[in-house]
């Protein structure tokens, strides 16, 4: 067999089938841990596949699809259960999804449009955790460029910027905390 058709079907293999990504993508959405855990195993499913998708470019790994998206006040918890979940099974913790977002930028992305929405303090708090936890990481590269093409460090300044010190005193500790680690990694603005 040739190689371009052996490079094809590796590339089937690492995408999960439609009906199961689009079942997926629900228990995602959920924050449905063990009904995750269920559909993975009973799927045989590895952790570092990619959902399906009719076009190649929007194949999305499963910690930025968990991490994308409009973050209820119901299923938050849930959502982060399942990132650190696939965090502490191993997943490739830079693997970036559409548009070269890796999951530290999706998960500062979030935050900062959490805003727009009426989340509550424990869904800003928790973003904020879980992304302190992820620059925390040996393995994370703070290199990578969020959507808009600018760095991390400058997402990060977004953050800090809409938590006033005196109304969002644990909120903007930690946002400051996020980008005094990412400049103690070399981190530099774009």
């Amino acid at each position: 067999m040739n190689t371009y058709f052996l490079l094809k079907i590796k590339k089937l293999e690492e995408t999960i089938c439609e009906a199961v990504s689009l079942e997926l993508k629900k228990i995602l959405k959920k924050g449905d841990l063990e009904g995750f855990k269920a559909l993975v195993k009973s799927n045989n499913i590895k952790l570092d596949q990619r959902l399906f998708a009719k076009r190649k470019g929007d194949q999305w790994p499963l910690l930025n699809r968990v991490l994308d998206g409009d973050f209820s006040n119901r299923n938050f918890k849930g959502r982060f259960e399942i990132a650190n979940y696939l965090i502490e099974s191993g997943v490739d913790i830079n693997d970036s999804a559409p548009y070269g977002c890796s999951p530290l930028c999706t998960v500062l992305n979030e935050h900062y449009y959490l805003r727009t929405s009426k989340a509550k303090y424990d869904v800003y708090l928790y973003t904020l955790v879980l992304a302190l936890e992820m620059v925390r990481n040996e393995k994370v590269d703070v290199s990578k460029l969020t959507r808009a093409s600018f760095g991390i460090l400058d997402a990060a300044h977004q953050v800090v910027d809409i938590h006033d010190e005196k109304e969002q005193p644990e909120l903007h500790k930690i946002a400051s905390q996020i980008v005094k680690e990412l400049v103690a990694k070399g981190t530099e603005l774009e």
